[in-house]
């Protein structure tokens, strides 16, 4: 088997198993939020605020250990664009039903609506990739910047940032799980 029937095979397997987990743990960041203010369930919620701080966790730690350089991180200029960007993108999100994680595990659920949707949104990255620098660049981004990128760790030193997220991981891993807690060797 050569090395690109390799990469296929392991970008399927990985593929499949990122497909069941979100398939399974209804894991879309719209259902999240629809789902803590229509129904007050936060259960999926939860699962994103515990993705977040895992992989802020991880990047500080990464930071922290030298393992890579602060400018590794892709960092946009700070400015209207993002709260723009924002609302067309939480609007859409909201008019589609799903945002593109749940799209995809939806569409392999057979899903005919979300086949449209995922259509509607590679039509939607293509547009945007044909205009990015004749009309995005010069017209949307330039003049809408307001600062430079800007990171939380230009801030806080990545080691600060890494106790930081651990703590807040063992405390709502603590409050999502209280059974956890009674049956903790620290006890």
């Amino acid at each position: 088997m050569g090395g690109i029937d390799s990469l296929l095979l392991m970008g399927a397997g990985f593929g499949l198993v990122y497909g069941v987990l979100l398939q399974k743990g209804d894991f879309c960041f719209v259902s999240a939020f629809r789902d803590w203010f229509a129904f007050k369930h936060n259960r999926v919620l939860q699962g994103v605020i515990l993705a977040v701080l895992v992989i802020l966790f991880g990047w500080s730690l990464i930071l922290a250990a030298g393992l890579a350089p602060l400018d590794r991180l892709w960092l946009p200029p700070v400015g209207g664009t993002a709260l723009i960007g924002g609302i067309v993108f939480g609007v859409g999100m909201y008019v589609a039903g799903a945002c593109a994680s749940g799209t995809l595990y939806r569409c392999g659920m057979g899903y005919a609506y979300f086949w449209l949707v995922f259509l509607g949104m590679k039509g939607g990255y293509l547009f945007y990739a044909a205009l990015h620098e004749p009309f995005f660049v010069p017209y949307y981004f330039e003049p809408l910047a307001v600062s430079g990128p800007i990171t939380l760790y230009n801030y806080i030193p990545p080691e600060a940032v890494t106790v930081a997220a651990f703590l807040l991981l063992v405390y709502l891993f603590f409050r999502m799980f209280p059974q956890a807690g009674r049956k903790c060797i620290f006890r």
